[in-house]
């Protein structure tokens, strides 16, 4: 009998360890996929997000003054989820 109690509650430990840590996995994924939407991004680095030479990043910024960014500290910062959408956008043309 004892030998059979225990069991149950091993049983339910596990249950609620395997419960607990699927749960805390969703979330750890959806996390990060927020923080994308976020994420500032150096000018320097930008060329990396949308697989495009420094060349051309440069030269599409130079010809788009207007694109969303954020200047601190003399350093011009985009916000990655609103360049996405501006570059998709009608605005990248009619400018």
């Amino acid at each position: 009998m004892e030998f059979e109690l225990n069991f149950i509650w091993i049983a339910v430990g596990l249950a609620l360890l395997g419960y607990f840590i699927g749960n805390g996995l969703k979330q750890f994924s959806s996390k990060n996929e927020g923080n994308m939407n976020h994420l500032l991004v150096e000018q320097s680095h930008l060329h990396l997000y949308f697989y495009l030479s420094e060349a051309d990043m440069k030269d599409l910024l130079q010809k788009h003054p207007h694109a969303p960014k954020v200047i601190l500290n003399g350093k011009h910062y985009y916000h990655l989820h609103k360049f996405r959408k501006w570059l998709e956008s009608d605005d990248l043309y009619h400018s």
